[in-house]
């Protein structure tokens, strides 16, 4: 039984350390642009006034893919997101960890977690291209995420966050039932089950 995504260690690797500078890269104007930090005459950051958040979120491969996020903020430079919905691979469901550089309303973060994906049952799914049938089964797999993003909470609680960073499969996904996959096949599962860009925008309220 043939696996369809081989994963190479140096891509990985070299993916991994151009996540990394790309979301240095998204923090620091935005540092800049919010050094202000807490404002004056607010004794208490706005992340410890309001530290629950419950919001809506989509994306490509985020914590829920299409669903709901939950934020906690143990203190205005941590939080956990925590989140679950429906993605290509059923249903999906997460969680990580990330560092707010500000105390302010606006902040840049970082953030590294794990995701799972609930597989598309026993019944293999098809995929016809260039008159090449492949079956193929997608199994439960887990992910792992590291992110940078914004966030804007407002001081009466509307929030706002969006993140870019990068997801790595942990397993090779789909499993192959029968036939061969083509250059092409290998790509769209890739791009489904793989590894991958992430990109997701959450809105919703925090109390």
């Amino acid at each position: 039984m043939k696996p369809v995504c081989l994963s190479d260690r140096k891509s990985m690797f070299r993916s991994f350390v151009f996540v990394s500078f790309f979301a240095s890269s998204l923090a620091l104007p935005s540092i800049a642009l919010a050094q202000e930090g807490t404002p004056q005459g607010a004794s208490t950051p706005i992340r410890s006034q309001r530290r629950f958040a419950l919001m809506a979120e989509a994306g490509w491969n985020t914590l829920s893919g299409v669903g709901l996020q939950a934020t906690y903020h143990f203190m205005p430079s941590l939080s956990l997101d925590m989140a679950g919905g429906l993605s290509a691979s059923g249903w999906k469901g997460g969680a990580r960890f990330r560092y707010n550089f500000l105390a302010s309303n606006f902040t840049p973060f970082l953030g590294a977690g794990l995701m799972m994906t609930g597989g598309a049952g026993d019944e293999p799914i098809s995929l016809d291209t260039n008159n090449n049938r492949v079956l193929a089964r997608v199994k439960p797999a887990p992910f792992a995420q590291v992110v940078g993003g914004l966030e804007f909470l407002a001081d009466g609680g509307f929030c706002v966050s969006a993140t870019a960073g990068y997801a790595f499969a942990l397993t090779q996904n789909p499993e192959i039932v029968s036939g061969t996959p083509n250059e092409a096949q290998r790509q769209a599962f890739q791009l489904l089950y793989g590894n991958g860009i992430s990109l997701g925008l959450a809105l919703g309220y925090a109390f």
